[in-house]
Formats: C-alpha cells, sequence, structure tokens
C-alpha cells in the first residue's frame, strides 16, 4: 500500500519538464533545417516524444554531427520510453564525451526505472548523479526519487538521511513534495518504534488531502502505543471517516478500547457498532404521528428519530416533520441541527404561518451560531411588514453588545423604529462605548456625532457626564478649542460627580484648553487648581504647561524657579526641556551664572535627547558673554563634530569665526567661515559667514584677497530663489529628523506657505502626515498622507499610501483603509509594501463583512512568496471566521482543526473555543467537557478565550441539569479571572448566568 500510493503519487509531480537551453548546445545550420529544428523541439515540449523523435531523426540524418539534434533525438527516445533508448544514451556519450545532456538523459532513465518499480537500478543510476547538473524545477524530484528508492530497497538510514535533507528547504521550497518527504520521515521513524518522533511528522502530512487517512491511522496507532488514549480518542474519531479495510477495522479496535480506558463506556460501543438497527414497519405517517406523541410527551430524542423517518420529503407531512423536528432539537440542545431542520421547513410553502415563523427561528439561530444577518434580511425582505423588525434588531443589538461589537450593536439600534425605555439605555450605553473604542485607536473626530447622540437620549446621569467629558475630549483633539472650553467649564460647575477620575481632570483639560487658544492668564489659573489638588499621574505636564504659562507672560522669575521644580521634583534623563527653558529664563533676567550651571548640568545628559543641541548652542553663547572664550570654544567644537543637525552644525562653526575674529586671529576664522560658506552654502548662516570674510579682508587691508576669493567661489554664495527655498526646506526638515514635532509643523506649514508650488510639496507634505503620527494626531496624519498621494510623486506617494491605508484600518475606517490598500497594490515597487497590500486587502474585506471578498483576499495573500507562520495563521483565521459568516460550517471545520493545534496562539486559542462552542451547540454536552480540559491544558496565556470555553461548560452541566457543577464553576470563573485593563464581556456573561440562577432558586452558595 505505501509503496504504489507513494509511486502514484510521485508520477503525478514528475510533470513533463522542459530542456534547459542552458544544458544543451546551440543548433547552428543552414538551410531550412532551423525551421524544422523549432517544429520538433515544440513538439518535444508538448510531450509529444515520439513524433518529436520522428522529426529529430530526419534532421541527424543530415547533420549527424550535431550535439543539439542528438541531444534531443536521444532525450525524446528516452522519454518514451523506447527499449533501445538506454543504448542511445550510451551512444550519444561516446560521441559527445563532455556534453551535459548526459545527465538530464540518465536523470530520465531513472525516473522510467522508477515509473517501473526496478529501484534498484534507480539507486544506481541516481546515487552518483550530481543534481547542480540538473534544472533547479528537476533536482528535489530527482533526491525525492533516490530516497524512495532507498526506502524500497530497505536502505531505511540512507532513505532518511536524504528525506531529511530535502525536509530542511522546508514547505515554501519543496511545494508539494513536503507533504510525501514529511509523511516518509514519520513512516520511518514509525517503523523503528519512535512513535513519539514519528508523531509530528504525520500529524504535518495530515494536513495534505493526498495523505489523510493514511497519517489519521498512523496517528491513532502511534498514540495507542504511547498510552495516550484521550489523543486516540480526540484525533481517531476526528479520522476514522477516512479509513478503509484493515486500517479502519485496526483504527475502531484502538480508539474503541481508548475510549473505554477513560471510561466512555457509550463512544467505546460506538466504534464496535457500526450498523444501525434495522428498520421497522412503520410507514410515514406512523412515524409522523409518532413524532408528534413524543414531541408532546417531551420525549424529544424519540421526536428527533420519528421525524427523521418521515424526511426527507416535499410535502405538507415533510414541512411539519421539519419544523417540529427543529423544536425538539432546540430541546436536546442541538442548535445546528436545529438550524438546518428549520431552514427545511421554511423553503417549503404548504402552512403560511409555518413557513413564516421557521424562517424567523432559522435566522435567529444562523445568528447566534455564526453572527450571519442573511437569515434575518432575507426575513424582512420576506416579511417587510412583520411587527418583528423591532424586535430582530433588538436581539441583535442585545447578542452584539455581549460580544462588546459595539458598532454592530449601534447599526442594530439605529434600525429600531420605536425604541423602549430598556432599548434607549442600551442605545446610549452601544454609543458610548463604541466611542470609547474609536478614541482608543485615535478616531476621535467619529466620536462626535455618537457623543453627541448620547447626549441628546437623555441626560443628568454618570453617562451624560462622561459622553461629554469626552465630546470636550474630542473637540480638542480636532482643535475645536473654543468647543471643548464651553464643554469642560459647565461640567466643573457642577460638582454632582467630582468623585470620578475625570471630574479630577477637568481643570487640567480647561487649563489646556486656555493655552491653546493662547490664553495664558486663565490657562495658569487653572493649571495651579489642579495641582493644588490631589496628586495625578498627569502633574509633571501641568507644571511644565504652567511654567510656560508665566514664560509666555514675561514672568521669567516664577517660570524659571517652575521649570526648575519640574526638573527637580520629576527628574527624567531623557527629557531635557525643564532644565534648558529654566536656563533661557534666568538668562532672560541677567542671571548668567545660573544659567550656565544649568546648562552644564544638561550637559550631562544624552545627546540623542530633544532640545540637547540647542541647550548647548546657548551654553556656549553663555560662555562668550561672560567672556570665557576657551570654554565657549569647547563647547562649540563640540557640537560643531557631533551634532547630526547640520543647521546647528553651521551656527556654531560661525560662532567659532567669530570667536578667532575676536581674538585677531583672522586666519583661523577664516578657515571656520569659509568651511561654513563651501561645506553649507544652503545654510542660513552662509550669508553671515560671508559678510563675515568680507570684513576681515577689509579690516586687513586686503580688498583683492577677498575679490580672489570670490573669484574662486564664482557666484556659488548669491542665493537663487530655487536655493532660497531649499534653505527653508532644509531648516523645517532638521526639526523634523531631530523628532521636534511640533515645530518641524510649525515650519513646514511656512514652508509650504511661502512656496505652494514648491518641488518638494510631496517630501513636505510627508513630514508632516509623519510628524502628526508621531504625536498621535492620527486623523490630521490621515489628512496629509492623502495629500502626498493626490500629488503622487515616486517613493513618498508608496510610503504615504501604505501609511494611509494602515492609519485608515487603525482608525476603523475600513472603506478608506481598502481603496488604499487597492491603490498600495497597483503603485507599490517595493515587496513588503506588496505584502502589506495583500494583508490590508485581506483584513479590509473582512472588517467591510464582506466575506466572501475576504476569503478571496486570503487565497492572495497565502500565494504570496512572503507569507510567514503568522500571516499564514491570520488568513487561516480569517477564511474559518468568514465562512461561519456566511453559515458554511463544513468549510469552517478544517480551517479551526488546523488553528486549535495551536491554541496558545490568539486564533489557535479562538478556534478552539468555537470548536467547543460548536460541541455545545450540537448538544454533545458530555463532549464539551473534555475538550475543555484539553483546551485548558495547551491554552499557555490565552485567558479570554480558555474564560469563554469554561463559560460554555457551565451551560453544558446547567443544560444536563448538573447545577451544583454549573455554579461551582460560573463562581470559579468570577473568583480566578483576571479581566485586562478596559475590561472584557467575561464579568457580565457570568453574572447573567448566576442572576438566571439564582431567580429560579438554583444557587446553593
Amino acid at each position: 500500500m505505501f509503496k504504489v500510493l507513494f509511486r502514484r503519487i510521485f508520477t503525478a509531480f514528475l510533470a513533463v519538464s522542459i530542456l534547459s537551453a542552458a544544458l544543451l548546445p546551440a543548433y547552428a545550420s543552414e538551410g531550412d533545417s532551423p525551421g524544422k529544428f523549432r517544429r520538433a523541439v515544440r513538439l518535444y515540449d508538448k510531450g509529444a516524444f515520439a513524433a518529436a523523435k520522428a522529426e529529430f531523426a530526419l534532421l541527424l540524418r543530415d547533420d549527424p554531427e550535431n550535439e543539439a539534434v542528438a541531444s534531443y533525438y536521444v532525450l525524446s527516445s528516452v522519454r518514451a520510453g523506447d527499449p533501445g533508448a538506454e543504448y542511445g544514451v550510451e551512444a550519444f556519450r561516446h560521441n559527445f564525451p563532455d556534453s551535459k545532456s548526459v545527465y538530464l538523459m540518465t536523470y530520465y532513465l531513472a525516473y522510467g526505472r522508477f515509473d517501473s518499480q526496478r529501484y534498484e537500478d534507480c539507486i544506481s543510476m541516481l546515487g552518483s548523479l550530481d543534481t547542480r547538473s540538473l534544472p533547479a524545477g528537476e533536482r528535489d524530484r530527482c533526491r525525492f526519487m533516490l530516497a524512495y528508492s532507498y526506502l524500497a530497497e530497505g536502505f531505511y538510514e540512507e532513505s532518511e538521511t536524504v528525506f531529511k535533507e530535502l525536509s530542511d528547504k522546508g514547505k515554501r521550497e519543496l511545494g508539494g513534495l513536503y507533504a510525501p518527504v514529511r509523511y516518509s520521515l514519520g513512516y520511518l521513524s514509525y517503523r523503528k518504534g519512535d512513535f513519539s518522533g514519528a508523531l509530528p511528522y504525520f500529524e504535518e502530512s495530515y494536513s495534505d488531502a493526498r495523505f489523510r487517512g493514511l497519517s489519521a491511522y498512523y496517528i491513532t496507532e502511534c498514540n495507542y502505543m504511547l498510552g495516550n488514549y484521550a489523543e486516540v480518542a480526540r484525533t481517531g474519531s476526528r479520522g476514522f471517516g477516512l479509513l478503509t479495510g484493515e486500517y479502519m477495522k485496526n483504527a475502531a479496535r484502538m480508539i474503541s478500547e481508548s475510549y473505554m480506558v477513560l471510561g466512555k463506556t457509550e463512544e467505546a460501543g460506538e466504534f464496535y457498532e457500526r450498523f444501525s438497527e434495522s428498520a421497522d414497519d412503520f410507514g410515514r405517517d406512523d412515524y409522523y404521528s409518532a413524532g408528534m406523541v413524543a414531541y408532546r410527551l417531551k420525549k424529544y430524542k424519540d421526536a428527533v428519530e420519528a421525524f427523521a423517518n418521515v424526511l426527507p420529503g416535499d410535502d405538507s407531512i415533510a414541512q411539519s416533520a421539519s419544523y417540529y423536528q427543529a423544536y425538539s432539537y432546540i430541546q436536546t440542545g442541538n442548535k445546528l441541527a436545529a438550524l438546518d431542520a428549520f431552514r427545511k421547513a421554511a423553503s417549503m410553502d404548504f402552512d403560511a404561518d409555518m413557513k413564516e415563523d421557521a424562517m424567523f427561528n432559522y435566522a435567529k439561530l444562523v445568528f447566534d451560531v455564526n453572527k450571519d444577518i442573511s437569515g434575518f434580511n432575507a426575513y424582512l425582505d420576506a416579511y417587510s411588514s412583520s411587527s418583528r423588525s423591532d424586535e430582530i434588531y433588538s436581539y441583535m443589538a442585545s447578542a452584539y453588545m455581549l460580544d462588546r461589537n459595539y458598532a454592530s450593536a449601534v447599526d442594530a439600534y439605529m434600525k429600531i423604529g420605536t425604541l423602549t425605555v430598556s432599548a434607549r439605555e442600551g442605545f446610549r450605553r452601544a454609543l458610548f462605548l463604541r466611542s470609547m473604542q474609536l478614541v482608543s485607536s485615535g478616531a476621535y473626530s467619529q466620536t462626535i456625532p455618537l457623543l453627541k447622540r448620547v447626549s441628546a437620549l437623555a441626560g443628568g446621569d454618570r453617562l451624560a457626564f462622561l459622553a461629554d467629558y469626552w465630546l470636550a475630549e474630542a473637540y480638542y483633539r480636532n482643535d475645536m478649542f473654543d468647543k471643548a472650553l464651553e464643554i469642560n467649564r459647565t461640567l466643573v460647575s457642577d460638582g454632582a460627580y467630582s468623585s470620578l477620575r475625570e471630574f479630577g481632570m477637568l481643570d487640567y483639560n480647561i487649563g489646556y484648553n486656555y493655552f491653546k487658544l493662547e490664553d495664558y492668564p486663565s490657562a495658569e489659573k487653572y493649571f495651579r487648581r489642579f495641582l493644588g489638588a490631589s496628586p495625578s499621574m498627569y502633574r509633571r505636564e501641568a507644571q511644565l504647561r504652567l511654567a510656560d504659562c508665566m514664560f509666555m507672560q514675561r514672568n521669567y522669575a516664577g517660570a524659571a524657579e517652575a521649570y526648575e521644580a519640574c526638573a527637580a521634583s520629576f527628574y527624567d534623563r531623557t527629557d531635557i526641556y525643564p532644565l534648558y527653558q529654566s536656563a533661557v529664563s534666568y538668562g532672560l533676567m541677567e542671571m548668567d551664572a545660573k544659567k550656565i550651571a544649568l546648562l552644564e548640568e544638561a550637559r550631562g545628559y544624552s545627546p540623542d535627547v530633544k532640545y540637547y543641541d540647542y541647550a548647548m548652542f546657548e551654553l556656549g553663547r553663555s560662555y562668550v558673554k561672560i567672556d570665557d572664550d576657551e570654554k565657549a570654544e569647547d563647547v562649540f567644537m563640540m557640537l560643531k563634530e557631533n551634532s547630526s543637525d547640520s543647521t546647528m552644525i553651521a551656527a556654531s562653526t560661525v560662532e567659532l569665526g567669530s570667536l578667532y575674529r575676536n581674538r585677531l586671529e583672522y586666519g583661523k576664522a577664516l578657515e571656520f567661515y569659509k568651511e561654513v560658506v563651501s561645506e553649507m552654502p544652503a545654510s542660513v548662516y552662509s550669508q553671515d559667514a560671508l559678510a563675515a570674510i568680507e570684513a576681515i579682508y577689509t579690516a586687513s587691508n586686503d580688498p583683492q584677497g577677498y575679490l580672489k576669493y570670490i573669484d574662486s567661489m564664482g557666484k556659488s554664495y548669491l542665493k537663487s530663489e530655487g536655493e532660497k527655498e531649499e534653505m527653508v526646506f532644509n531648516a523645517a526638515e532638521q526639526l523634523f529628523l531631530k523628532g521636534d514635532y511640533q515645530s518641524a509643523l510649525v515650519s513646514l506649514a511656512d514652508y509650504l506657505e511661502k512656496y505652494p508650488s514648491a518641488s518638494k510639496r510631496s517630501q513636505a507634505y510627508f513630514y508632516i502626515a509623519e510628524s502628526h503620527k508621531a504625536l498621535g494626531r492620527y486623523e490630521k496624519a490621515l489628512d496629509a498622507y492623502y495629500k502626498v498621494m493626490q500629488i503622487g510623486e515616486g517613493a513618498f506617494a508608496e510610503s504615504a499610501t501604505a501609511n494611509y491605508a494602515g492609519i485608515s484600518y487603525r482608525l476603523e475606517r475600513y472603506m478608506q483603509a481598502y481603496e488604499g490598500f487597492s491603490t498600495l497594490a497597483e503603485i507599490a515597487r517595493l515587496d513588503n509594501n506588496r505584502y502589506a497590500a495583500l494583508l490590508g486587502l485581506m483584513r479590509s474585506l473582512y472588517k467591510l463583512n464582506d466575506y466572501e471578498r475576504a476569503i478571496d483576499a486570503a487565497a492572495d495573500l497565502e500565494a504570496s512568496p512572503y507569507c510567514d507562520a503568522a500571516a499564514l495563521r491570520e488568513l487561516t483565521y480569517i477564511k474559518a471566521k468568514s465562512y461561519i459568516a456566511l453559515s458554511d460550517r463544513n468549510s469552517a471545520a478544517p480551517l479551526l482543526a488546523a488553528l486549535a493545534e495551536e491554541p496558545g496562539t490568539p486564533e489557535g486559542a479562538e478556534a478552539s473555543y468555537l470548536i467547543i462552542q460548536e460541541v455545545y451547540d450540537s448538544g454533545r454536552f458530555e463532549d464539551v467537557e473534555q475538550l475543555v480540559y484539553d483546551f485548558a491544558e495547551k491554552a499557555g496565556g490565552q485567558a479570554y478565550f480558555l474564560a469563554r470555553a469554561f463559560v460554555v461548560l457551565g451551560d453544558s452541566f446547567a443544560e444536563r441539569d448538573e447545577w451544583e457543577q454549573a455554579e461551582a464553576t460560573f463562581r470559579s470563573i468570577q473568583e480566578n479571572y483576571k479581566a485586562p485593563q478596559g475590561g472584557d464581556d467575561i464579568e457580565a456573561q457570568v453574572k447573567m448566568r448566576l442572576d438566571m440562577m439564582e431567580e429560579m432558586g438554583l444557587l446553593k452558595n
């Protein structure tokens, strides 16, 4: 069986190979021969080897010494399987002993031996063949034939060595050979009795449809031999339906014995009893009557079986049987079977009321199980005047709220015609919680209409206060400072919610509103109020802004003291700003000694911190002021040699020139000044240096020297309009490159205002976008990136498009993201951007609920050579979830199973949970427990979906009326589960269940 399977599989892979021109001599002849030669080669390429051989024979007759013709003639003979082909190869070798074509001939001769199972001959031919002499596409096939031939002839060590060499190349390089290689290694380990070593290989080959049956069997047997009975039950049951003959018989025995060891006698019996009971003499009507009686007696399992004997059919009895069978399935907990039964009942028109109710219940179930709204849409299309529309949207909204899908909940609430009191409150909560999701992603402009709606629905409570608080924040983030201030001043005047953390931030927020409006006295007042209240994590920021307010009001003494206090109280080696600003303030008060002391302290900071160069330059100027030229020179020289800011280098070099000029050391001064003019002509300091040079030559009474210098410079010292534009841009660029993004934004805006048609508009807007992005202003960054896209210039357009798409996705503007990624896919020249486009398209389509196209996009991503393991896992997840949303659980099942093999990953954990949920929805409550415990052993840090799985476990206990176990499970979740910051739905899920049990009087604790 093993040999036959492999020979067939490998034969399928050995497609007709195109003879590499690099391995054949060039053809050269006169007359009509080249045309005939090309015709013969075409026949060969098409696989018509016998016909090609005949054509080459004619050519060879006319030109027997032509190596190219002879090569093709012999290869055609070999590929056609001629009995005398081997003699032809030997003759060719004799006539053309140096021809590389012999390697291909040997390879194809070996393939013929392999195909006819003459493995010993195959080993002889391939064992010494240098695969580097073959076309790249044939080398792995050649090695595979050799490895398999070794295996077939019993040379197991040699076989394993070659198979491992192939396996090391990885799945992407081996392609379709990967699964055969991994399966072969598993088989070699298995036959040695290394069952634990064989298992990983068989698990990998199981994912390949060609090996699924045999791999399933060997996985079962390996686990059985290792005593892994739970795994035998799980994996054996999974693959049992793939087996036939002896394999099926042996697997059934092992699975049955494993279930017996596990104490699951019912499951053990299933694998011994493979035949259903004999049918009795009931007709369809009898079975229908029996089903209805059982249904009324609440013997739902009996009802299901009885109705099954009525179906299939297409009459009123079949519709009714499907309808009541569906309700019976619900009572047994099998939602999936109920879903299918309601769908069948809804597809028939014999009873209109039954059809509508079946369609409604089908829609509810398909939404419950798959979150697929197509059922509700179909129902509303068919029954547009139904009074159930509000019920449907309320039901959807509640379900979405429980799943924390607040965006969909808002959409559902918006469609409700008349809001009840509870629905109104639910709508307000959905709007607010959706706003908080958008705030966390930085999409402040999108939150404004939602938060305004919260206040419009009702007010005067905690939720209204919080909505207004965040509405003010959204206005502030969108530079609407007046509106933000108006709301914040109203909120701070009402102390009803003074206990809330947000209330304690109002003075801080108002202070910032005034600060942005440049009302510094008012800003100072509120920052002082905030600092005078209870401690807050924002005290340092408030202290800095308070100092800034005093500085802007020219209260330098107060500012200096406040900056210095901030630097001392909130010491931060990565932030030199308060120390620098304090020094500047002391300098403005002519307190040079204090200024220098602070700047010397700042000198010990890392040169990489923001404002460091400015602080050091100020230190050098301070030393100049007190005539300490030596220290000034030291500081300026340090900046000149170490700064990464070209503007700062130019300024320091000019200062060095001035120091030497003041010492009357004109030669040294000229060196520095000339360095600025020649090396940094675009600097704003170039003109200053040129003026100083002229002054020195004049003071030296050497006007001819100056003229000579000017002549040597040509006219490079004169600034054209383009050069002036370049200077302005460079100054702004330096600010951006230094990470001074706020200053960069001001300078770049000034540059674009002065030069609206600037040559570097695209780059300027790109820097603006990057600065906003670095400052967390994603919506503003988005606008700037879009301008770069509109300009459409080179690499900046590509990078801008990538960022535009990525930020749109972050802000949950999924249609914009899709459009951005689509554009990126068209224009991208960089491999990483092309790959990002494929990934982004898939994600965006999935978020847009365009599941069919998301599946197609996932296939495109999978075909990318850059698709790594993480991306493969994500696309498998998206395909699985998309299939579920399309109610195609059959297609989703193998994908979920593949993901669940890695339950320690987020996708694998959710897949494990979904599988458990499906088992529960199928009414297989007893199976849920073991699946949950298995998941718990392997979940790692995936606490959320493990908690969801335990909720399902508690539900399964409740379905079996094991209420003490159910309560214990829910209490355990309450006590042990730690929700992440921001919370999740686990607490609400558990509380809802315990409250329900309390209402029913079922709680013991």
